[in-house]
């Protein structure tokens, strides 16, 4: 048994297999970029020294015929061949002809050399990588920039000190308060409240039972499986045994059915009573968050229950709302009901935006990472540019038809909310919902979850008392219904829509009075449930359509008690005129800690890997660029990229790939080309992103947009009403119909009068969220996100060039053809084709295994 031990624990890892395999390819590199350049060499000195241009072509062909390394030629030899033995014979040939042939036969062998060179360098990069992914501390190098900083240490202790205090000891809530304010909320003395809420009770008490008799199948362990690699709960070593796990059906199928057994028997589940160990990692952003270390198997049970009630509780939820929340009395609804205006167009976005971390179905199980994955599909970056945007073309609407009011925005967050939600308050909402006893009790075991902050140490456990653990689809599903229970009671009290992202709040109106009192029902909320709002993010702005012409002024704050604050999210600041400006000291902090990460990284990749992460996160902060935000916004992200780039490569002038050359040896022989170091890494480069590339590309396509605000609308309004009125008037005639009878209920064209009776241009205008389609197709088009214009189309042979490359990513394809046209094929010039990388010399799971590295890195 020993001995089985020892050699399991010996059994080398994918990793060092894939390193030994990559070692002799690389030796394998070095031979024939030395063999070839000898060869070349020779045969170059001997072309120099011939005087006779026929001899000369003779040494070339000969040269590169027995090339000790052969590549895919530009040249084709053939024709060579037989032009050499034809040339002997015909003293007529030109001069030119010749020096064209030896020209040719000169780059062909220019061609070969390079494309050993970069076949080399390309290997050693990718061998180095993994060389160091070997290395113990590579799981933990990303969240902790330099482990000699006693600063960042010191944040981390700081973190587990905080999360001591919050979560081993449970606070006070008033349990009566609280369920008066859920009976308040969803008032059961009105008849079809009541009848909602206990249909949804009934539903959930018959989900919780087939609960206990689910089994587990085989696809549905897999989107749990997905729903897990999508989240930062797992470590990297766990993520790639749960990415094997995924392609194993006989593992799958027995798994399935040990958890299926464990659900069945789910009132006797519990954690370890040795405890979980909490792993603290340290993100981008510069937030520690605190993970617990659970095994693969418990997090896969814990997951599958989580995603089902989840998707459950959202439907359920979701009917809750729509039926049952709003303000009795809609001041639209006078209006003819219209399919295609603003309002419903507001209705549309909300419930979209409405309980949107929980998924909709098992298959697609949100994949909501609390650090953004880098993903241009990741679900919170997306909707928290979809809230900037709509609410920026808000203020834009509120500038051209209510310039007299006041605009009202505020945006809070929960003081550390996960750590800070009280059990009690979770095992109310679950009661009030219809829970059973026995699924409430899991849950609750699942939440006193025994901690420990050192690794294999059992005498240091303690019970968790209060708050939720992070990156659980149970945690999420608690913390939706808590603040879920906020959005309802507000919209019911106040008739405003709160949107939401987690526990980040944003809401708006023109109605000054109605958002202070939206906060204050928030207030009141979070005194009941012992929740605070964060003082660092919560403000407010209050600007009018007057005002509204300053782009460059920060907007002035709400009226007290709202919060004294200005109003941003990630690096963007809401201004006086109802657009963002980038607050260049909110990314100060970042931008020594991107020159130091760096400076410390020990491989080209690792280096590059840094800086395309960097990239990404600062035009994330930035927030993507809707029409409604203009090319200014644009301008605003390019100016502050090149300073970034500009303090972070300060001794190369804001050259990214200077920088990197003085970095790495391999760099210091050769003269890299540009577009090799931005050519995507499964096409043989080094993979940099050019943020460059894809602002010009925006900007191109801005250039068509044609509209940016509502300022040209009240003129369509005053010629339609126009035209409107002479219309009405023509029919009046023609129908021979007074005003008088129109006005009397008792004449059989009263119910026809909306035709016929004149309307003043006030009351046409009132109809501009209600009625009229061209404002809210004005509105729907401010909220667009500007897209890339599509790449060059590129010649038939480079198209050719690129397909052969078979790059089966889209976005590396697009990629690619940018680099292409902005770089002038540099690379495939050079190289005479851009296929010049033997792929047969690199291990194809290398390149795949790096590539999965580097995701989870980013995670």
């Amino acid at each position: 048994m020993m001995h089985n031990g020892a050699a399991s624990a010996n059994k080398p890892s994918l990793n060092q297999v894939l390193y030994e395999v990559t070692s002799e390819k690389i030796m394998e590199l070095q031979r024939q970029k030395d063999v070839l350049s000898r060869h070349y060499s020779g045969v170059l000195e001997k072309a120099d020294a011939c005087q006779d241009l026929v001899q000369e072509i003779e040494i070339l062909y000969q040269g590169i015929k027995e090339a000790p390394v052969q590549h895919k030629k530009n040249l084709n030899m053939e024709s060579a061949r037989i032009f050499i033995e034809n040339v002997a014979k015909d003293s007529s040939t030109s001069e030119q002809l010749l020096r064209h042939w030896i020209d040719s036969f000169r780059k062909e062998m220019q061609y070969s050399t390079r494309k050993c060179i970069y076949s080399y360098m390309y290997g050693k990069n990718l061998h180095d990588e993994l060389s160091e992914a070997e290395s113990p501390d590579l799981d933990s190098e990303f969240y902790v920039v330099s482990k000699e900083k006693k600063e960042h240490m010191t944040e981390r202790e700081k973190t587990i000190k905080e999360l001591e205090e919050r979560v081993f000891e449970a606070g006070q809530i008033n349990s009566d308060a609280f369920k008066a304010f859920l009976d308040k909320t969803f008032d059961t003395e009105e008849v079809r409240t009541k009848k909602v809420l206990d249909q949804s009770r009934k539903d959930t008490e018959k989900f919780c039972k087939k609960m206990l008799e689910d089994e587990i199948t085989v696809s549905g362990l897999k989107n749990c499986v997905e729903g897990l690699l999508g989240c930062d709960l797992l470590n990297s070593e766990k993520q790639a045994t749960l990415r094997q796990l995924k392609e194993s059906e006989p593992y799958l199928q027995d798994l399935a059915t040990l958890l299926s057994s464990r659900i069945n028997a789910v009132k006797y589940w519990n954690w370890p009573e040795k405890g979980v160990y909490v792993d603290v990692r340290r993100s981008i952003s510069g937030r520690y968050r605190a993970f617990l270390d659970e095994d693969i198997i418990t997090a896969l049970f814990l997951q599958y229950i989580g995603a089902q009630f989840a998707v459950h509780v959202k439907a359920e939820l979701s009917k809750m709302y729509s039926t049952t929340c709003g303000p009795s009395v809609n001041p639209i609804r006078r209006f003819p009901p219209r399919v295609l205006n603003i309002e419903n167009l507001r209705n549309d976005m909300h419930k979209e935006s409405l309980l949107s971390v929980l998924p909709n179905g098992m298959q697609n199980q949100a994949q909501f990472s609390y650090e953004d994955n880098g993903s241009s599909n990741n679900t919170t970056v997306n909707i928290k540019n979809s809230l900037i945007h709509l609410l920026a073309t808000e203020a834009q609407l509120h500038k051209v038809i209510k310039p007299e009011k006041p605009f009202t925005v505020v945006r809070t967050d929960m003081e550390w909310f996960g750590p800070s939600i009280e059990h009690e308050s979770i095992k109310i909402v679950l009661q009030f919902l219809g829970f059973t006893d026995v699924w409430i009790d899991f849950m609750m075991r699942f939440l006193n979850v025994p901690m420990t902050f050192q690794k294999d140490v059992s005498e240091d456990v303690r019970i968790r008392r209060r708050g939720v653990p992070i990156s659980h689809q149970l945690s999420a599903l608690f913390g939706e219904c808590l603040l879920f229970i906020m959005e309802a009671a507000v919209r019911h009290q106040t008739g405003i829509r709160l949107y939401r992202v987690y526990d980040d709040f944003w809401f708006w109106d023109s109605d000054q009075d109605k958002v202070v009192q939206a906060w204050q029902v928030m207030n009141e909320y979070a005194s009941l449930t012992n929740l605070r709002f964060n003082a660092d993010k919560s403000g407010s702005a209050a600007i009018t359509g007057h005002g509204m012409q300053n782009t460059t002024t920060i907007a002035p704050f709400g009226p007290s008690p709202l919060p004294q604050a200005r109003v941003w999210w990630g690096s963007l600041v809401f201004r006086a005129d109802g657009r963002f400006q980038i607050d260049h000291a909110l990314i100060e902090p970042h931008i020594e800690e991107m020159r130091q990460k760096l400076k410390t990284s020990k491989t080209v990749l690792s280096w590059v890997n840094v800086y395309n992460k960097y990239v990404a996160f600062f035009l994330r902060s930035f927030g993507s660029c809707a029409k409604v935000l203009g090319t200014q916004h644009l301008d605003q992200i390019g100016e502050c990229m090149q300073m970034i780039q500009k303090r972070v490569f300060h001794e190369q002038n804001g050259n990214a790939l200077a920088a990197l050359k003085k970095q790495f040896e391999i760099f210091q022989s050769t003269d890299i080309l540009d577009m090799w170091a931005y050519w995507p890494l499964p096409a043989g480069g080094l993979g940099m992103k050019n943020y460059l590339m894809d602002i010009g590309a925006v900007r191109e396509t801005f250039i068509k947009v044609d509209h940016i605000d509502f300022t040209d609308l009240p003129m369509e309004d005053k010629m339609l009403w126009e035209e409107q009125e002479k219309s009405k008037e023509a029919r009046r005639k023609n129908s021979r119909i007074s005003i008088r009878n129109l006005q009397d209920p008792t004449n059989r064209n009263y119910n026809q009068r909306h035709l016929f009776l004149p309307q003043t241009f006030a009351t046409y205008c009132m109809g501009r969220e209600a009625i009229h389609e061209y404002w809210r197709h004005r509105f729907y088009g401010l909220l667009e996100v500007v897209e890339l214009a599509h790449p060059v189309e590129l010649d038939a042979s480079v198209n050719t060039q690129l397909n052969n490359l078979r790059l089966g990513d889209a976005n590396d394809v697009t990629t690619a053809k940018r680099v292409i046209s902005h770089y002038d094929n540099q690379l495939g010039k050079a190289c005479g084709s851009l296929e010049f990388l033997d792929m047969a010399l690199i291990p194809k799971s290398l390149v795949q295994s790096l590539n999965k590295a580097k995701l989870q890195w980013d995670a």
